[in-house]
């Protein structure tokens, strides 16, 4: 089973007609990769099925998947608008994982959702365990739909930090889905859920709102200093009007706007139409600012930089995570920060999880940092005692970091009793 990865944002962005050019290509493309024996037809939307036989072992198997993957993988150009698209794939064999049809076709599905869950761009072969995993994704699929009216989601901030003073510069609003039976469901399992149903806009005004007003009464309690950033989905650019929902969001919470920044999201689909472009001016001109999420984990970086009306980037935490190790890795980072500068951009870099990154980004003069180094995600309320208790600097600003920190994290598991999803990843360095 072959699935065509975010084919949606192609559709919103460029119009069905040209996705369905698209999908002729990309047929056209799947079939020249395939031996003459082969069978492939597309069986709905941009999902695609091939049929092989005479394979002698899995091993063949995955240099055929990777074969096909990477003629997905190169550019498509339609109507002269280079497109770079991936797949994924799921893997079912006969008479090994069933002798039925349908349930190769379901198991190949499952395999292919759980190739989807890997990253995309990716192969699986079909494991029993994946149809109880499914079962519980059918469960997540139908809790979700009334966890907003139910008040179970929430949302938590994690701090941005000046790189220069240590001073705690903004928070960054995520949302966390707090499961009736379940306990706290991962966004990485919730996000593409609330995706698929059409209820990403819904859900991301709320928390729109809810960012707001939290940062609103963090402007009032004396950290004026503060923005909050709050990540904006595709379909809540180009859905309704997003400029009114920010106006509406600020001034019920009476928020300053310029301590509101949106982020757009590099590795969705956003594309450069004057309407897009028009939209992005609109909300610049209420006075929030703008920023580039996952820089450098996309195709588009380099054209969004050049189109969009950006304040900042946030670099991927990939271009961190070889600092102090691999030398290309130092290298590369150092262009993207001076590139940035050049263009006037603020920089932010994610994934800060060492002293040593932290040393490292501070002598390459990045503006900003973020990462379980500095603090995970916090409900608001230990936020909110994280401003307080640490002022500005003391947490970050140096000596006496580790115990404060430590101090902090004992505090609120004590008082919680509980384990935030991010807390497994969290280690005070």
């Amino acid at each position: 089973m072959i699935d065509i990865d975010r084919f949606k944002y192609v559709n919103e962005a460029l119009g069905h007609q040209f996705g369905d050019r698209m999908l002729a290509a990309t047929a056209a493309r799947l079939k020249a990769a395939t031996r003459p024996g082969d069978i492939i037809g597309r069986l709905c939307g941009d999902q695609f099925a091939l049929a092989v036989t005479d394979v002698p072992n899995n091993e063949a198997l995955e240099r055929m998947a990777r074969h096909l993957l990477s003629a997905t993988a190169e550019p498509i150009v339609v109507d002269g608008n280079e497109i770079h698209l991936t797949a994924s794939m799921g893997i079912a064999q006969f008479p090994g994982d069933s002798g039925d049809t349908d349930e190769l076709l379901r198991y190949s599905d499952l395999a292919m959702y759980d190739a989807k869950r890997k990253g995309r761009g990716k192969f699986s072969f079909f494991s029993p365990v994946m149809t109880d995993a499914a079962k519980k994704q059918q469960m997540l699929e139908s809790d979700l739909l009334g966890a907003c009216a139910r008040d179970e989601f929430t949302v938590h901030y994690q701090p941005i930090v000046d790189s220069k003073t240590g001073n705690i510069a903004a928070m960054e609003a995520l949302l966390r889905w707090r499961h009736p039976t379940l306990g706290v469901i991962h966004p990485d399992q919730f996000i593409p859920l609330l995706e698929d149903a059409g209820l990403m806009a819904e859900t991301g005004r709320w928390v729109l709102r809810t960012a707001c007003r939290q940062a609103a009464e963090w402007e009032g309690a004396g950290f004026p200093g503060i923005r909050v950033a709050v990540n904006v989905s595709n379909r809540q650019i180009y859905e309704g009007n997003m400029a009114e929902v920010v106006r509406s969001a600020l001034r019920e919470s009476g928020l300053t706007p310029s301590r509101l920044e949106l982020e757009l999201t590099e590795s969705h689909t956003l594309d450069g139409s004057e309407a897009t472009i028009s939209i992005l001016r609109h909300l610049k001109e209420i006075g929030v600012s703008l920023s580039l999420d996952d820089f450098g984990t996309g195709w588009s970086s380099l054209s969004y930089l050049r189109q969009f009306p950006l304040d900042r980037i946030k670099i991927d935490r990939g271009f961190v995570r070889d600092l102090g190790s691999q030398p290309r890795a130092e290298k590369m980072l150092r262009s993207i920060l001076s590139m940035a500068r050049s263009l006037g951009l603020s920089t932010v870099v994610e994934g800060v999880e060492t002293s040593l990154q932290r040393d490292l980004l501070r002598r390459l003069s990045c503006n900003e940092m973020q990462g379980f180094f500095f603090s995970r995600p916090l409900p608001a309320t230990d936020a909110t005692a994280l401003l307080h208790s640490f002022k500005w600097g003391t947490v970050f600003g140096f000596a006496d970091r580790n115990a404060a920190a430590e101090g902090f994290r004992t505090l609120r598991v004590a008082k919680h009793g509980e384990q935030d999803p991010d807390e497994a990843q969290f280690a005070v360095q």
